[in-house]
């Protein structure tokens, strides 16, 4: 069980959603490449859009075309707190080269990157999605650790910011390096 409650912006953040894919540190091939995300809401048919920019800090903007509803028909997760219904939704988007920057890579080359957030309005207001690192070595992978804090008995909202990415709301996705 966890041990404290997280913070209630963290609270807040966790009712907006989450990304399960891609994660932070993945990459595309080229940055032509479509981004193929995916990931929950916790309300049906919310507009769900991309945000990108060249710096991990920001700003981060949108562009017409880089948005996608979340379905209609949720998915029951059941824990022993209660239940919730979760929202799929998917897409898959070209994020503008002017939205990416180089950063230097191996030898001569350079490494283009771009930093990504997973946004929903409600009430107005966009709010970011929780994104997940990589299973590391003592870390396991973002559906593991859901998995057992929602078996311990702690809820989706303890659970999610507990699991997600120090980095989270913004991933960091790269593009294979270019060579002189």
């Amino acid at each position: 069980m966890l041990t404290s409650r997280p913070p209630l912006t963290l609270v807040l953040l966790a009712l907006a959603g989450c990304v399960m894919s891609p994660l932070n540190g993945d990459s595309v091939e080229l940055v032509t490449d479509s981004l193929a995300l995916s990931g929950y809401t916790l309300q049906a048919d919310q507009t769900v859009r991309l945000f990108a920019s060249p710096n991990p800090d920001g700003p981060f903007s949108s562009w017409p075309g880089a948005n996608t509803p979340s379905g209609s028909t949720g998915v029951m997760l059941d824990y022993s707190g209660g239940s919730v219904l979760l929202y799929p939704w998917s897409m898959s988007r070209d994020v503008p080269a002017v939205i990416w920057s180089s950063e230097p890579g191996p030898g001569a080359c350079t490494t283009p990157v771009t930093y990504v957030q997973v946004q929903t309005k409600i009430n107005g207001s966009w709010f970011p999605f929780y994104t997940f690192d990589p299973p590391g070595l003592f870390q396991p992978d973002h559906y593991t650790c859901i998995s057992n804090g929602i078996a311990n008995g702690d809820s989706l909202y303890e659970v999610v910011p507990a699991c997600a990415s120090d980095e989270s709301p913004t991933m960091r996705i790269e593009a294979a390096p270019v060579c002189p």
